[in-house]
């Protein structure tokens, strides 16, 4: 740890799916979140970071600009190792 915000992306990242907007129904809030997937696969953090910009507008306020790519590499990374990609 002592990464910075890629530990703040790397902590939340297993609990995306529990942080559901109050506005929107769960089998739609899985929906978007199943649409996490492709760019984190893809570990494309710019994709990434775009997913979060749109369901997690106020989250991201709170991250410095200049951080957000350390937050979405953090996410990809935590996911790696939650999908039996990580190193050990």
């Amino acid at each position: 740890m002592k990464q910075g915000y890629r530990d703040v992306g790397y902590l939340f990242a297993p609990h995306v799916c529990r942080f559901r907007p109050a506005t929107v129904p769960g089998w739609l809030w899985l929906r978007r979140v199943r649409s996490l997937a492709a760019p984190v696969e893809a570990e494309n953090p710019a994709a990434v970071e775009q997913w979060f910009h749109a369901h997690y507008p106020l989250l991201m306020d709170l991250i410095p600009q200049g951080r957000h790519q350390d937050f979405a590499d953090g996410v990809i990374e935590r996911v790696a190792e939650l999908n039996g990609g990580g190193e050990e």
